[in-house]
Formats: C-alpha cells, sequence, structure tokens
C-alpha cells in the first residue's frame, strides 16, 4: 500500500488526541481551542495507543 504525504498527515493527526481531527474521526464535538481539562482514564489511553499501533488488531478494526 502506496500513501502520500497527505495521507500521512492526516494519519498522523488523527492519532493526536491534540488535534481537531482526531476527535472528528471518532465523532466527538471536540474544539482543542476549547482548553477542555479533560482527563483521561489509563483504559482510554491503552485504547489510544492500541488504535495507533499497526501490530495491534485495535488498529486495524479501528480502520473498518
Amino acid at each position: 500500500m502506496s500513501s502520500n504525504q497527505s495521507d500521512l498527515d492526516n494519519h498522523a493527526n488523527q492519532c493526536n488526541p491534540n488535534n481537531d481531527a482526531y476527535h472528528s474521526s471518532r465523532g466527538d464535538d471536540y474544539d482543542t481551542d476549547d482548553n477542555n481539562d479533560t482527563t483521561y482514564s489509563q483504559a482510554d489511553l491503552d485504547n489510544h495507543a492500541n488504535q495507533c499501533n499497526p501490530n495491534n488488531d485495535a488498529y486495524h478494526s479501528s480502520r473498518r
């Protein structure tokens, strides 16, 4: 599979919780400019890490 730089940038943005693309790709109505003091549980952080790891099943299932 070949990816251009735009595809790679989009993927990186969707894996970055500090980027609006991360939240919009998950259906969240979230704006990083809100200065939201949201805290995430360890389970949330682990799930996010798994979805950004191409060696994890969660990565592939989150892209179907």
